[in-house]
């Protein structure tokens, strides 16, 4: 009993991981891992009907079968499989060693000898601690151990309804009478909508349903305001899909704190009450046990900080400083230093974060730097971008560093990059990062980058053709050689509350011992139907769902209109083509002209700037919950509202007569924006960069909006160079991440952490 085995190979239940059987022997190094099985005895048994010895086992692979080339030859993988198969089927019995944290895997190892550390789901999208999942075993029966038999156990209790007092248990949590619900809209295949907000009435076991009571949302102004309706309904359990919080408060009341701090929370404004009538933060005939529960919890996390204070943030590859900004939002993290080779990056998150330490320099460098400094290696102080010398004592030594975070350069991986080498060095800045997570030792690590990552190849150094997926696996392989637990995962802003449509390939690490954040939940309604295939064929990326595992969520998508409607117009003067040269030798003035009455004004498209440099006021006041979070408390104006001007040799070529592939595409007004790129120019990319209702391309200040950044964001550009185009600008923008999505990666961090055991 605890033995681990190797058993003759045999016909593989699952037929997507046989399928690759063949690939994956040829990556084993070791004779025995290429031609058996391996697994662990948990107990012995005799099958009565046949009379034969049994074992009940539970199975775990090689690295090659998880990683490909890049598996460690004698690691093991747990997977959560368990199977009973006849004692005489066992060829041999072997070592198991279990790796503790901060050992190292490079030690000699003879045939038949491995060791372990992680655990896997079968998909390999999830590494976890072998010590994290002990807890599984108490599912068990105590003469049955079986972490696999534990897990189902634990998913089969679940997915049931149990009945408790006052209510019911589905999915984790417990529902109660005047309880607020959300429920699955009773529509098939369309996951757009949002769920339905009720409150529970009454719970009816004979016909497994509930009695609700909707309530509404009181237009678009704010999504989070809601009042009770008059319709009833009763719907079925398996309809409930998570719980949501109402605050009650007389109008006036400001509600920012309550309704920012967690998208499931809601308020209402009661009606006018006697002056003897008692006020209580809750709606009438709620259950105040589960408001005040959830209160405590968000409480939970302001304890943390102020007794330990801000958990510090290392950001590398820091750009203009959109996940740094979407982390801090609120208050739990603080970057502690920021690091990016561009100048005008490093000098934009500087203007923006002046309370952190920005670092401008390579990072290569800066990880030579950080790991001859963590050895006590004297060392030479790091070389700006711009020449200067960086003393060593203005770089903070991160002793205990909570979250390295990084949005690497996406050049060599993405879509709209297709001509980059596979052997180009940039593309192996992500193991950069790997390296500063092995040096530093934080409690978590959050990679970003474009989903294409996923399928990024290289040359094989051997010469054997191309290495598949060679990143993720050697960005999977470092991290848990590193010590960390991984998951990784696609995340679409839209579905996070950025007015972008925007998908991103993210890993989220933990270091062994502390809970394994989970993917953050949807709290805006989209279908993202496009899939990412992993290291087996039929198998996807997971991407971030809710309860119900569909992409329907509480609230509805952000559209670019919603984002940039309070925005001043800007049109620009039609130009006739036959005055071309007239007007270069006039040399014109881009000054701004005036429209007609009525419309809005009107700028020279060919002369800079196009647009407001300068502060200019609102049009209006802000008409939704999304403009008003991005505006500051104090400023009645916005700056860089500034687009491209346009070439007039660019002019000349306009043609009559194109074809559809020749046109430009503008924006759509009322959905959320196209992925942003580095550039607003029409002519690159996607062709969709002009404003749907106005001729031209959207402005600098737009694009922030549509990416989350605040409207006192300011983003530093190349005065000299880059005065016609705003180039760096546009630049800076669109290689953020969005800032909503990683105010939603804040929140998963935050709660594995206070929930993780012996935090400090």
């Amino acid at each position: 009993k605890g033995d681990l085995v190797a058993v003759a190979a045999g016909d593989d239940a699952n037929k997507k991981r046989m399928h690759e059987e063949a690939s994956f022997s040829r990556f084993c190094g070791k004779a025995l891992a290429a031609s058996a099985w391996f697994c662990q005895v948990m107990y012995f048994f005799v099958d009565a009907g046949h009379g034969v010895k049994m074992s009940h086992v539970q199975w775990f692979v090689h690295g090659s079968r998880v990683l490909g080339e890049l598996g460690h030859p004698n690691e093991l993988f747990l997977i959560d499989e368990c199977d009973d198969i006849p004692v005489n089927s066992i060829i041999q019995k072997c070592s198991l060693y279990k790796l503790a944290l901060g050992e190292d895997s490079a030690l000699k190892y003879e045939e038949g000898e491995f060791f372990g550390r992680s655990v896997s789901r079968f998909e390999f999208t999830d590494f976890h601690d072998l010590e994290t999942c002990s807890r599984l075993l108490e599912h068990c029966p105590t003469h049955k151990p079986c972490i696999s038999c534990g897990l189902r156990a634990e998913q089969q209790a679940l997915a049931s309804v149990q009945q408790v007092h006052g209510g019911l248990f589905r999915s984790g949590e417990e529902f109660h009478i005047g309880d607020f619900a959300y429920i699955l809209p009773a529509l098939e295949a369309n996951e757009q909508h949002c769920l339905l907000l009720a409150q529970i009435l009454q719970v009816d076991w004979e016909c497994h349903c509930l009695h609700v009571r909707y309530w509404e949302r009181q237009g678009i102004t704010d999504t989070h305001h809601i009042c009770q309706s008059t319709r009833t309904d009763t719907v079925d359990i398996a309809r409930l899909d998570g719980k949501f919080f109402v605050r009650a408060v007389p109008a006036g009341n400001g509600m920012e704190s309550w309704v920012t701090a967690h998208p499931d929370n809601f308020f209402t404004i009661p009606q006018r009450t006697t002056r003897s009538s008692q006020r209580t933060e809750t709606p009438a005939n709620a259950c105040g046990t589960c408001y005040f529960r959830h209160c405590a919890d968000l409480k939970q996390l302001e304890e943390y900080s102020q007794l330990h204070g801000p958990v510090s943030v290392l950001d590398v590859c820091c750009g203009a400083g959109g996940l740094s900004h979407g982390l801090t939002q609120s208050g739990f993290f603080e970057v502690e230093l920021a690091v990016d080779q561009d100048i005008l990056a490093a000098n934009t998150f500087r203007e923006n974060n002046p309370r952190s330490t920005v670092v401008c320099t390579d990072l290569n460098s800066f990880l030579k730097f950080s790991s001859d400094r963590k050895r006590g290696k004297i060392t030479d102080p790091l070389v700006s971008s711009d020449g200067g010398v960086i003393p060593n004592h203005t770089v903070p030594r991160l002793l205990n560093l909570g979250v390295l975070c990084g949005g690497t350069p996406c050049g060599s991986f993405s879509a709209a990059n297709r001509h980059e080498s596979r052997s180009i060095c940039r593309s192996s800045i992500p193991l950069v990062m790997a390296g500063l997570a092995s040096i530093y030792r934080p409690k978590f690590v959050v990679f970003e980058n474009v989903p294409e990552f996923i399928h990024h190849s290289i040359d094989d150094p051997l010469g054997d053709g191309l290495i598949q997926q060679a990143m993720l696996k050697a960005m999977c392989r470092s991290l848990i050689e590193a010590g960390f637990q991984v998951r990784i995962g696609i995340l679409n802003a839209a579905q996070h509350g950025c007015a972008q449509n925007r998908s991103r390939f993210i890993i989220l690490g933990a270091r062994r011992g502390l809970k394994l954040p989970n993917l953050p939940a949807l709290s805006h309604s989209s279908n993202s139907p496009h899939n990412y295939s992993l290291f087996l064929k039929g198998e996807f990326v997971p991407r971030a769902t809710r309860h119900s595992g569909t992409a329907a969520a509480p609230h509805p998508l952000i559209s670019l209109d919603d984002a940039i409607n309070d925005l001043v117009s800007l049109d620009t003067i039609p130009i006739d083509l036959s005055s071309i040269s007239c007007r270069e030798s006039q040399g014109l003035n881009g000054e701004q002209r005036s429209g007609e009455k009525g419309q809005c004004p009107q700028f020279d498209p060919t002369l800079a700037p196009v647009g407001y440099r300068t502060g200019v006021p609102y049009a209006k006041p802000a008409s939704n919950r999304y403009q008003n979070s991005l505006r500051s408390n104090d400023s009645t104006t916005v700056t860089q509202h500034v687009t491209n001007s346009v070439p007039l040799s660019l002019v000349c070529k306009v043609y009559q007569g194109a074809a559809s592939g020749d046109t430009y595409k503008v924006l759509v007004e009322d959905a959320p924006c196209n992925t942003l790129l580095t550039t607003a120019d029409p002519r690159s990319g996607n062709r969709r960069s002009l404003h749907p209702t106005q001729k031209r391309s959207i402005s600098a200040r737009e694009a922030a909006r549509v990416q989350g950044f605040p409207d006192d964001y300011n983003f530093v550009s190349d005065r000299v160079k880059d005065v016609s185009t705003y180039k760096s600008i546009y630049k800076l923008i669109g290689n953020a991440v969005p800032v909503p999505l990683a105010a939603a990666i804040s929140r998963t961090l935050s709660t594995a952490l206070i929930t993780s055991p012996n935090v400090r």
